[in-house]
């Protein structure tokens, strides 16, 4: 006995052959249970459909967390970005005041060592100077006592100078005064008779325990 091709289709289709099960068909031989058979499978879905449906469903599911997955990762690493970023700057910002404070501490401290530096050696130039001026005063002190002795010294020698070079008489022994009319001898051959007054006599070189007359002596 042959068959519609529409019935040889169904007969050999898994899903026909579910849905004559489902609906009570059990001897699938004729157009009407074809008909039947595809109104049900329109309305109703197959256990393979059903299987296949659900497996996109969840590659769909799937890839929308994959999807959301990486929204978040991107707005997570966008977030932690901005927060390193912000920390970094912060860092950054901080180490600036940082050195900007500790250059002008510096900079302070700088100017008053100098500041002090510069009073402390105008004080030590001050009294440097001060000590050169007495020490320049006492100095021109000793050259113009050295200059008066060097003239009292040179005045000493000219007139030593001149003693060694003068005519000096010879000494006598004494300085006693001549008797009236004495006919003493005196240098140049010439005699002084009945003198009746003192004779100038210079006895030269220094005196001695047994003569101290020296000098000028009138006799």
């Amino acid at each position: 006995m042959g068959y519609s091709s529409d019935v040889e289709f169904a007969r050999r289709d898994p899903a026909s052959l579910w849905a004559a099960r489902e609906i009570g068909i059990k001897n699938l031989n004729s157009s009407n249970d074809t008909r039947q058979i595809n109104a049900y499978l329109k309305a109703n879905e197959t256990p393979w459909d059903k299987q296949t449906r659900l497996a996109n469903e969840r590659s769909a599911d799937l890839l929308n967390q994959l999807k959301l997955t990486q929204q978040n990762y991107s707005s997570d690493m966008a977030k932690l970005r901005s927060g390193y970023e912000s920390t970094i700057n912060t860092i950054v910002s901080d180490a600036d005041i940082r050195y900007n404070n500790m250059q002008d501490s510096m900079n302070d401290m700088l100017l008053k060592q100098s500041n002090a530096f510069d009073t402390k050696y105008a004080d030590q130039q001050a009294a440097f100077d001060k000590q050169y001026a007495a020490q320049k005063s006492a100095f021109d002190d000793l050259t113009i006592q050295y200059k008066a002795i060097n003239d009292a010294y040179d005045e000493q020698q000219k007139k030593a100078d001149n003693l060694a070079n003068a005519s000096i008489p010879s000494p006598v022994q004494s300085a006693d005064v001549p008797l009236a009319g004495d006919a003493r001898e005196e240098a140049g051959g010439r005699m002084r008779k009945n003198n009746t007054l003192s004779n100038l006599t210079i006895l030269s070189g220094l005196g001695t325990s047994g003569n101290p007359n020296s000098g000028l002596q009138l006799a």
